[in-house]
């Protein structure tokens, strides 16, 4: 005679040695990015369309049998994202998953014609639609958030396993110089005096090429800037932005990490500046895609080293007069040109503020006060 305990763990036993069997009879899905680092999507990256190829890998698809037996399986894809909804979707043919293969695919085998994993009765919904207008414009996906969305049935027992990858395309883009110099043009550049400059620009890229080409008299005088900087490059530096990784260190692909979007010329183990002479230079942000690594150049700038003769500046008293140009808009520049009143200006090193000589850190104060509106600049001279 058993007790009313005994018959239930008895049940509870039956139980779970009939789900047992089946449980191990199944074939199951996981998802996940090639390249978790994706900021840009282009058009070759991805055969959005469904037909043709894809050029880079996006996503990889691992198919995991515990089957005891071969299981005919179907794969369904849908594609989504947090803007425009419902974009596109497809399903494969049925195709045989072997007893407890492992089975790799990924977005080429789904998206190229003739294969065993490519997606049938693919669908673009009218949002996929009009991101494919937009994708053949630009030749890059819009920034959003796109879900991949996998379903793998395994026909004999009706299991259905899911998973799903989600693709974030910030397409960072901002990248604007500040100084030294102004834009590469028809008009002499402004002067420095330095031959260490210090180069800030603003982005919201993490890695850059900081290339720095010299202009040669008489050689490049009909040249373009784009000319220019691709023929004398002087410097070409590889950099990444990493608050918190130890500053001058270089990582594995040769990038020197720098805390903000500035460097400071090196002072040894670079091409020496020399004074009297003008050199161009470019900021190129590089940004990871599923296929190479995009760059995206910046406007190109040019500086004229000054100061033949008499003192020059250090780094960052150059920096006060970077700013000056900076809170002073051309003034400083049509001051320091010829015929102006700074023209053939040989610094001192010397700076004073209302009559008495000061710190390169209390003008530094003076010029935060300015740049949060603490004080205001009501008129500015020269003589």
């Amino acid at each position: 005679m058993y007790s009313r305990s005994t018959i239930v763990s008895m049940a509870v036993l039956i139980l779970i040695g009939a789900l047992t069997p089946a449980l191990a009879q199944q074939v199951n899905i996981a998802a996940q990015l090639s390249n978790p680092n994706i900021k840009v999507f282009m058009l070759s990256d991805f055969n959005f369309t469904g037909t043709g190829s894809s050029s880079g890998e996006v996503f990889a698809l691992t198919i995991t049998s515990t089957s005891q037996q071969r299981e005919d399986c179907r794969l369904v894809m849908r594609i989504r994202s947090q803007g425009k909804g419902e974009l596109a979707s497809g399903s494969t043919k049925l195709f045989a998953v072997e007893s407890n293969a492992i089975i790799r695919i990924t977005n080429q085998n789904l998206f190229t014609n003739a294969q065993i994993f490519s997606l049938e009765d693919y669908n673009i919904e009218q949002a996929g639609d009009d991101l494919r207008n937009s994708l053949l414009a630009t030749g890059k996906l819009p920034s959003d958030v796109y879900f991949f969305e996998f379903e793998l049935t395994q026909l004999r027992t009706g299991y259905v396993s899911q998973a799903v990858v989600n693709l974030d395309v910030t397409n960072p883009t901002t990248l604007d110089l500040i100084s030294p110099g102004a834009v590469a043009g028809n008009a002499e550049p402004p002067q420095i005096f330095t031959i260490l400059p210090f180069f800030r620009w603003e982005s919201n890229i993490q890695e850059f090429r900081l290339i720095i080409a010299e202009k040669l008299p008489t050689v490049h005088d009909a040249s373009s800037p784009q000319e220019i900087i691709q023929d004398r490059v002087r410097f070409d530096k590889r950099l990444k932005v990493d608050p918190t990784g130890t500053i001058g260190s270089v990582t594995t692909d040769g990038s020197e990490i720098i805390p903000s979007t500035a460097y400071q010329y090196p002072p040894t183990g670079a091409y020496p500046l020399e004074r009297g002479k003008t050199y161009y230079w470019q900021i190129i942000g590089v940004v990871e895609s599923s296929g190479s690594p995009v760059e995206l150049p910046s406007e190109i700038w040019a500086f004229q080293i000054g100061g033949a003769e008499g003192q020059m500046l250090r780094p960052e008293q150059q920096l006060i007069l970077d700013q000056l140009n900076l809170l002073l808009p051309g003034m400083m520049q049509g001051w320091l040109a010829a015929g102006g009143n700074l023209a053939g200006f040989n610094p001192t090193g010397v700076i004073v503020i209302d009559g008495k000589p000061a710190t390169v850190e209390q003008l530094q104060a003076l010029f935060a006060k300015i740049l949060s509106g603490e004080l205001e600049i009501k008129n500015a001279s020269c003589q």
